[in-house]
């Protein structure tokens, strides 16, 4: 049993639930890829307190499923309303986990046609338990920083070439394939005045003042995200002064954080002071997903604990001006934040030919 089927069996003998059903038939549930390895769509997992996990997909995906997954495979039926009753009854479950979130009415009245006892919503708690890492997680998402820090790396050593938003978006399209890997999201790449929009994405205007990069990769699931501030032209003082703020906080907000500390306090010290022009959270959870708990905002409910994986991105946006944002990906480790995004933060001045 590997450390996430281990949480997960853990979960359900704490909720005294017999078994888990994940459906990925109308939206991926991204379960299936925790605790199968694999991500194919129109698919049950059926994943018992006791016992081997087993998994249903249509007939043209056995051998792929087969080859990726660490699971019994089995061919969906025709009638796989049936197929799931009689394998459940099989288990002698009287009490089902499924992630409610994800499952549409006409779905949940199928799931309800195959299990007449009860059910209970597991998502929230599965995202909770997806929050600290394995140490298989760990050793993924290691491997994937170093490439992104490759890729950030390298288009930063070659910004002079550059002269457009969308220049850079296809640097990091095509270096991110070169890898064998995806894009976790798509870049956002937004200069001079358009900054001041965190998710700015237009792309096709030529680059000046304060560039901001905001990238991440897919590597064997797991998603990064990074961003890096530069300045195409000549600085003035009070810029400068603008990015070394930035970059000021986001490292106190990183050496503050401890095991045991409530994740919204790091944004409230931000806040504090960053003030008006800081406009949205400081950080998220990642890795299956971009975007996972913990949340890293005013309305956080969680705790920082050993084995997290999350960003901390505090960022300055003033309308019809600039923006500057900084953005790594950090761990908890032997009760410290670690950096995992080493790309280096000091502030990166660049003259482009033509202008």
């Amino acid at each position: 049993m590997n450390d996430a089927s281990g949480k997960i069996k853990e979960l359900l003998s704490d909720k005294g639930i017999d078994a888990l059903l994940i459906s990925s038939w109308n939206r991926l549930d991204i379960n299936l890829k925790y605790l199968s390895g694999c991500d194919i769509g129109h698919s049950f997992l059926i994943y018992p307190k006791k016992g081997n996990s087993i998994l249903l997909v249509p007939e043209m995906e056995l051998e792929r499923a087969r080859s990726e997954c660490s699971c019994k495979v089995m061919r969906l039926k025709k009638d796989f309303v049936l197929q799931i009753r009689n394998t459940l009854r099989r288990l002698r479950v009287k009490k089902l986990g499924v992630n409610l979130s994800l499952v549409p009415y006409n779905e949940y009245k199928m799931i309800r046609k195959a299990f007449k006892g009860k059910i209970v919503d597991l998502g929230r708690l599965m995202q909770e338990r997806r929050m600290v890492k394995t140490a298989a997680e760990i050793r993924l998402y290691r491997r994937a920083c170093r490439i992104t820090d490759e890729i950030m790396q390298k288009a930063i050593a070659r910004f002079n070439s550059f002269h457009s938003e969308n220049d850079v978006v296809r640097f990091l399209k095509r270096e991110t394939e070169k890898r064998g890997c995806e894009l976790s999201f798509p870049p956002i790449v937004a200069s001079g005045r358009r900054a001041s929009m965190p998710h700015y994405d237009k792309r096709h205007r030529f680059l000046s003042g304060f560039v901001v990069i905001d990238y991440g990769l897919k590597y064997k699931g797991y998603c990064t995200d990074i961003t890096r501030t530069v300045f195409i032209g000549k600085p003035t003082e009070k810029d400068i002064m603008l990015y070394e703020k930035v970059l000021s906080v986001q490292e106190e907000c990183i050496s503050m954080i401890r095991p045991g500390m409530d994740t919204s306090e790091p944004y409230y010290y931000a806040r504090r002071k960053l003030g008006k022009f800081f406009n949205h959270g400081l950080g998220h959870g990642v890795g299956l997903q971009i975007h996972e708990l913990p949340n890293i905002s005013p309305s956080s409910k969680e705790r920082f604990c050993e084995g997290m994986i999350f960003t901390i991105e505090p960022g300055v946006y003033i309308k019809g001006r600039c923006g500057i944002r900084i953005e790594d990906d950090i761990m908890i480790k032997d009760g410290k934040p670690v950096l995992l995004t080493r790309t280096d933060k000091k502030l990166k001045c660049f003259s482009i030919k033509g202008y």
